[in-house]
């Protein structure tokens, strides 16, 4: 895997597709903590092969996109700029993917609390004659705090 300067990222992948990688395979994302890391995934039709090439990006700042590029690459930007709250200048279409609203915090960020894991109930918790559930202690997600458990108790009334 190639590690580049954000600045060099679409010249980077251009030089990738000038040596013949004429597919683009994959765009995804690593929460770093303070960065989000951002890695494409490019392969050359005629054997195969296949080339990594990632950058650092701090997640407030925008990223240019790629459809000048390599066009395949819309889809996963739109997925990416979803999950991470990156914002991609010069995309064709911003609008969300998978979440009904682009409010709310990126799924993918590890600071998001996911408050769907506190508030649904776990499937095989329906079975209250099972002893061995009972003595089973009720664990959180990383980040829920108390004021979560008490929505949970005013959504089970």
């Amino acid at each position: 895997m190639r590690s580049v300067a954000a600045t060099d990222w679409v010249t980077e992948l251009a030089d990738a597709r000038a040596a013949g990688f004429d597919c683009f395979d994959m765009l995804t994302g690593v929460d770093r903590g303070e960065t989000v890391e951002v890695i494409a995934s490019v392969m050359r039709s005629s054997d195969s092969a296949c080339e990594l090439v990632s950058t650092q990006i701090d997640p407030s700042s925008s990223f240019p996109t790629l459809i000048e590029v390599y066009a395949g690459a819309a889809w996963y930007e739109r997925e990416f700029a979803e999950m991470f709250g990156v914002r991609i200048t010069g995309a064709l279409d911003a609008r969300p993917l998978l979440r009904r609203t682009d409010e709310g915090a990126p799924t993918l960020l590890k600071g998001t609390v996911l408050g769907a894991r506190v508030l649904t109930p776990w499937p095989g918790d329906s079975d209250s004659g099972d002893d061995a559930k009972a003595n089973r202690r009720r664990q959180r997600a990383i980040g829920v705090t108390d004021d979560w458990l008490v929505l949970q108790d005013t959504a089970d009334e």
